[in-house]
């Protein structure tokens, strides 16, 4: 793995999560850190944490399943674990929506629809940890 690899991912991720706007409304770093992850010509790359607040945002571990993917299969224990993560990842993310949705008092009807669709987002993940547990699949 090299820096354009890792710039593919994050751009396959930022993709995912509907492009550099929404993707940093979504995680702790701005549109334009965001832009320099998916920049070959620049030697940074995306943390982690960034990484699971817009992969459990997007609802698809696009760049933490190519990650597994070059070291090869991922054990049903790394699915567990990483499921989880994002459940977990997703949950935080929840919270702090909901704190700053809630900053004036009220609930507009954009946050809500806003914090529903975090919602449905976090139970598809919860869904397909469960999956793993019941032996059915791998989370998505």
């Amino acid at each position: 793995m090299n820096i354009r690899w890792h710039s593919a991912r994050a751009r396959d991720l930022i993709q995912a999560c509907d492009g550099l706007t929404d993707a940093a409304a979504h995680c702790r770093v701005s549109a334009a850190q965001l832009s320099d992850y998916n920049n070959p010509n620049k030697a940074c790359t995306m943390p982690a944490d960034v990484i699971l607040d817009l992969e459990a945002y997007c609802g698809r571990p696009v760049y933490s399943s190519a990650l597994a993917g070059v070291s090869g299969a991922v054990a049903p224990a790394d699915d567990l674990i990483c499921g989880a993560v994002g459940v977990s990842a997703g949950m935080a993310n929840l919270v702090q929506k909901i704190v700053e949705a809630l900053g004036d008092q009220h609930l507009s009807e954009r946050e809500r629809r806003d914090l529903d669709a975090h919602i449905g987002r976090i139970k598809t993940e919860l869904a397909a940890v469960e999956a793993v547990i019941d032996g059915g699949g791998t989370p998505s």
